[in-house]
């Protein structure tokens, strides 16, 4: 328990800048889950009998996995009111940073991380079609997007 709440202390705490450019309220949760994990791995280390931390380790951890799904899944207001899609790509990134940060020679390519910014920036759930540099490429775009009718005012 002490290795999962300093793991995964260190990784909220690597993601808080990121984060933070995402928006205040995420980057406030990540640096609030930095503090928290970190004091309870202390505890753990300080008092390993501690039933307390542990149950309080264990709350912990298992409310940032609740918490990172309905992020992800359902957006949560002011930490992270945009969804995202959970995609073989952003795990795999997620995934090369946390193998990077223990020494693990990870290689992006430029492909991969255009990509991920794409999906984060433009292409979202309610994608930002009229900002695509590649809509006509974009098969959503061409079956859905551009047959829809124009809103406007009826006469």
């Amino acid at each position: 328990m002490i290795l999962a709440c300093a793991a995964s202390g260190g990784i909220h705490g690597a993601l808080t800048r990121a984060h933070f450019d995402e928006g205040t309220g995420a980057g406030v949760g990540f640096l609030v889950s930095t503090a928290l994990l970190s004091g309870l791995a202390a505890a753990m280390l300080l008092r390993p009998h501690s039933r307390i931390a542990v149950a309080l380790a264990a709350a912990v951890l298992t409310g940032l996995l609740v918490a990172y799904g309905l992020a992800v899944t359902a957006g949560v207001p002011l930490l992270h009111p945009e969804t995202e899609h959970v995609e073989s790509l952003a795990v795999a990134t997620k995934l090369g940073a946390a193998l990077r940060r223990r020494g693990v020679d990870v290689v992006y390519t430029r492909t991969s991380d255009t990509l991920i910014l794409h999906g984060r920036r433009i292409c979202k759930p309610k994608p930002l079609c009229d900002k695509c540099g590649v809509r006509d490429e974009c098969l959503y775009y061409r079956k859905v997007v551009s047959r829809q009718k124009p809103k406007g005012k009826r006469p």
